[in-house]
Order: structure tokens, then C-alpha cells, then sequence
């Protein structure tokens, strides 16, 4: 409804009931600012993690006053800022030591790890194993569950 000066009238103006701020829910800035991080790290393509700190930087002023209210945000700066690690899974999924050895990888806190699951390319041998990579370098393939926990307890300890 408009009123006499043509412009909307205070009952029917839209309100924008959203906020910057992550609450029950994480803020949209928020979960942008997460999944280009993460897709950006899985896909290697850099263009997107700065699309994560451009997200980031959206809230700057507010995140520099307020920061408890935008635990996602910090979520997604923490793995922009401080380097990340993938966990590359490369095999047939449904084979039983792949099942065990996914289960070991999901059971420990590794909040700055992105783990992908990739089948086996044509030719190579089909035997389930494990690449983890920092932003830099690999580690030697791991094949077993044991050299899994081994890893685990070393990356775990505090």
C-alpha cells in the first residue's frame, strides 16, 4: 500500500529481519565464508579462499568489536590464516579395510583437516590408502590401519 507521497507506507515496508551475526544458525556471510574456504582448499583453486576472506572481511569492524558473535567466521579465518590439511582417501569405498580405515579417520579431532574420497585412476593398483598434505608437501602413502592410528596418535597429541 502506498501512501500520499507514493512512497510505501510504514505498515508494508519490508524488514530485514536477518543478521550478520551467526546465532542458533550460522550467519549466510558465515557459511559462505566456510564453504569457499573448504571447496577453494578440496578443488585447489585459490580465486574461491579469497572469496572466504573477502567474506571475512565483510564483517571486520563488527568481528574486531563483537568476535563471540561470529564463532563461524572465526571458524573459516581460522583455516584461511592458519593452513589447513587434506586427507586424500584414494580407493574402492566399499572394500572392508576401506571402511575401516575411513571410520579411524572420522574418529579423531583433526578440525583443520578436509578429507576427499577419490576412487583408484584406471591402472593403478586398487588397494585402499591414505595421502595427507599440508599446503606444501605430502607424506609417504599410508596403506594399513595400523600406520593410520599411528598417525592419528602422533597428529593428536597435545
Amino acid at each position: 500500500m502506498l501512501g500520499p507521497t507514493g512512497s510505501a507506507s510504514p505498515e508494508t515496508q519490508w524488514k530485514n529481519t536477518r543478521s550478520a551475526n551467526d546465532a542458533a544458525y550460522p550467519s549466510g556471510n558465515s557459511m559462505a565464508a566456510i564453504l569457499f574456504a573448504e571447496l577453494g582448499i578440496i578443488e585447489g583453486k585459490p580465486s574461491w579462499i579469497d572469496e572466504a576472506r573477502t567474506c571475512v572481511e565483510s564483517v571486520g569492524l563488527q568481528l574486531n568489536n563483537f568476535p563471540s558473535d561470529f564463532c563461524m567466521v572465526l571458524c573459516a579465518w581460522d583455516l584461511i590464516a592458519n593452513g589447513y590439511q587434506t586427507t586424500s582417501f584414494i580407493g574402492a569405498v566399499g572394500q572392508v579395510i576401506s571402511r575401516d580405515i575411513i571410520e579411524l579417520l572420522n574418529s579423531s579431532y583433526r578440525p583443520q583437516a578436509l578429507t576427499r574420497y577419490e576412487p583408484a585412476p584406471d591402472g593403478l593398483e586398487a588397494v585402499p590408502h591414505v595421502l595427507v598434505c599440508d599446503e606444501e608437501r605430502c607424506r609417504l602413502p599410508m596403506r594399513s590401519a595400523n600406520e593410520i592410528l599411528e598417525y592419528i596418535a602422533e597428529e593428536t597429541q597435545w
